[in-house]
This record gives structure tokens, sequence and C-alpha cells, in this order.
């Protein structure tokens, strides 16, 4: 019973253990290779969802779970470290069906409004000023765990956290220019920005203050394009929204990883892994490469990690009782007790090794003759739909994550765009130009 806490194999009476060899195989590098493409957040949610829901179905035991949400809540904690003094920037939320974003042109005399589909965001900034109607701000306004404040120039929108914003913004002294105006007067600039009804949605922050507006101007031979943006004066302490979900993001995918690990490992035999292996590189052996040996050796290698990390329980323990602290101490001392584990553990593991290897001789193993089988594994329809499905949430997945796809209803910040969302971007800015 002790191996079952080191996420070696448990029998169970499930379908999952019931699957062939290589179909789990199969299925679990789809999803290896789905955490590793950068899909979003809610799809990846999905599949830790799915990994979850798999592993209870499997009956596996809760104790591997919670080990395995353990061992990664320390790189959670260093991953957030480092998204704090990364990512300042508190992104944007949006949750409307369509977002028109203002961009003001000056044709000589007076400035003409024009509204571009889609969206537009920031590379520095991950926030934006759009053009919304009252309608629209209540809509909203429905989710306000992730905005810290919503702002408009004319002031009627409902603001959250800035005290007289509009006054403010009708002071003028919020407004920067970045770029030349190209000798066009900057008050009446801000006249046409002021006259127009824009609103800023800022991602929650904790330490960060809104401080105004930036104008970007970009010239051409025919006409001058404003664009506005916030900025924030963020403190050296400032955390936000993103880092923290980014984070975990990171981490979510490590978890799965783990996750999916432990089911394929608990669930399948060393005999079957071998099996599964062997058949999955199966096309190889027409190139004359020894399947059969890289199959047995990959099999044992993930059959010795439970077996190792039990021995190493067991050393601990004993060094332990004879008073060996691994604990205390400053980081040498630490590093000179670990010398009485790793010695060990070497000895331990050429031990194990040279008596398997005396056991399979024993056994007649000769990696160069053609083997039999003790046990057939069939393929059956519970095999042929898991594949089916896994293969379609693939392709689906994989589909959605080249268009770009955004959950709207979640909204579309910076961290959920995928695929080719900014170069759609552009693409409908050029035709709108046009």
């Amino acid at each position: 019973m002790d191996s079952f806490f080191i996420n070696g194999y448990v029998p169970r009476d499930t379908f999952i253990h019931r699957l062939h060899p290589t179909t789990k195989l199969l299925i679990f590098l789809l999803f290896v290779i789905l955490v590793f493409v950068p899909i979003g957040f809610v799809f990846q949610s999905v599949i830790f969802v799915f990994a979850t829901v798999i592993f209870f179905v499997a009956k596996l035991p809760g104790r591997f779970y919670l080990s395995s949400i353990k061992s990664i809540s320390l790189l959670f904690l260093l991953l957030l470290f480092v998204n704090w003094f990364t990512f300042r920037d508190p992104g944007f939320y949006i949750t409307a069906d369509q977002v028109n974003t203002v961009k003001p042109h000056f044709n000589g005399n007076n400035f003409n409004f024009w509204n571009i589909s889609l969206f537009n965001y920031q590379d520095n900034v991950f926030s934006q000023v759009f053009n919304f109607n009252r309608a629209n701000m209540t809509e909203l306004n429905k989710i306000n765990f992730f905005f810290k404040e919503t702002a408009n120039a004319n002031a009627y929108t409902k603001v959250t956290g800035i005290d007289k914003l509009a006054e403010m913004l009708a002071s003028k002294n919020l407004f920067k220019f970045n770029g030349s105006t190209n000798g066009i007067d900057k008050n009446k600039i801000l006249g046409a920005f002021l006259d127009h009804k824009i609103a800023v949605y800022l991602g929650r922050s904790w330490g960060g203050d809104f401080s105004g507006f930036v104008i970007d101007v970009s010239v051409s031979d025919k006409t001058s394009t404003f664009t506005i943006k916030p900025f924030l004066a963020n403190s050296n302490y400032v955390l936000t929204l993103r880092a923290i979900i980014l984070a975990f993001y990171v981490t979510q995918k490590i978890l799965i990883m783990i996750i999916l690990a432990t089911v394929l490992t608990s669930t399948s035999s060393s005999v079957e892994l071998a099996y599964g292996i062997e058949r999955l590189l199966w096309p190889l052996k027409l190139l004359r490469v020894p399947v059969n040996v890289f199959a047995m050796t990959i099999a044992i290698a993930i059959r010795f990690v439970p077996s190792l990390l039990l021995e190493s329980q067991r050393i601990l323990n004993a060094q332990a009782s004879r008073g060996l602290d691994f604990k205390n101490g400053n980081f040498f001392v630490k590093m000179r007790s670990l010398s009485s584990l790793v010695v060990p553990m070497i000895s331990i593991a050429f031990r194990n090794a040279g008596e398997l290897a005396s056991a399979m001789e024993a056994r007649g193993y000769d990696p160069t003759k053609k083997r039999t089988t003790y046990r057939k594994f069939k393929i059956d329809w519970v095999d042929a739909t898991a594949l089916i499905l896994t293969a379609l949430y693939f392709v689906v997945i994989i589909f959605l994550t080249v268009k770009g796809a955004v959950f709207l209803d979640l909204g579309t910040p910076e961290w959920l765009l995928t695929g080719k969302i900014k170069e759609q971007v552009e693409r409908s800015l050029s035709v709108k130009s046009a």
C-alpha cells in the first residue's frame, strides 16, 4: 500500500484501466501537445477540468491529487513573485459583443471620427479607450471584479476609484502627447476628444493609480491620426490581476502534466507501458531502429521512479532516526546532510539495476530476438471512441487557436488573446483606413 502514495500502479476495475495501452499513450501525447500550445486560459482550463475528471473516474487515491497540488504550490509563489515585478500593467477586459475603437483624424480644419470594428490593443499598455453608449456601459459593468475604474470624458458613466474625474479631464492637465502634432493646435485636439464619448476600462490592480491619457500621434501626408490610451502611475509594489492569472496560467500547465502522467502510470502496468510504447514506435522498425529495446528501457525507467522515491523516503526516515537533521541549518549544512541521502540512493539504483538485469537474463530475455507477448491487447469500440473524441477535441482547439478565438462572455484581456488576433486587428485597421 505504501507504493500507492508514490504514484505506482494502482489496480482498479475502471474503463480507463481497461483501455488499450497505445490508446492511453496517444491520448496522453495529444493533451501534452495541447498544454504546450498557446491555446489560451479558457481552453487550458477545460483541459484541466477534463484531467481532473479522468483522475477521479480512474478511482485513484485523492492523496495523489493533493500531493500534485502541493508539489507545485511553491512554483506558483515563485511565478507570482516574478510576474509581480515584470507585469505592472493591469491589462484590459471587455465583455461587449463588438467594440469600436475611437480613431479621430484631422482633415485640415475639422476632426472626423470613424469607428473600427473589433478592437485595437497596445503592446505596451494593454488597456484601451473605447467608444460605448450607455446601454453598453450597463452591460459591461456586470463583471466588476476585473475592473478598477470606469471613466468617461462626458462624466455620465459610473466612476469608481477616482474622485472628480470629469473635472480632472476637463482641465486638460492629464493629457500627454507622443510624437509631433504636425502644427495642429493641441487644444483643438483635446477639445475633439473631450466632446466625444470615450470610456476607459482598466484591469484591477493594487498599488497602481490612473494618471491620465496619452495621445499617440501618427502623421502622414494627407491626414494626422491620433490614438488615445490611458497611462498609469505604478508604485514599486503594484500587483495586478493579470500578474496573478499569468502565474496561475503557467502553474496550471505543469499541474495538468503531473495529473495526466499520474493517470497514465497509475492505470498501466510495466508490461502494458512497454507494449504500448513498442506499438506506438512500430513505424521506426522500418528504419531498423530497435523499438523493443527503447520501449523496454522507457517502461523500466518509468517504473524505477516510484521505487527510487520509496527508497529515498526510507533512507530519510532511517537517517532522521540516527539524529541527522535535513531541515535546520544554513544552506551549506543542508547540502552536506544531503550527501547521506545521495550516496545511498546511487548505490541502491545500481544495485536494483544489476538485480533486474540478472533476473531478465535468467528468464532468457534477449533484446535482439523476436519476442511474443503473453497478454494480447485488442482495440475495441471504447478505445476507438476515446481516440476519436480526443482527436476531434484536439482539432477543434487547434483550429480555434489558429483563428484567434476568444470568449467574449469572459472578456478579451490580453492574456486570453490567442493565435493571430493581432494580425486580424491590423488587417482590419488597414482595410478600414483604405
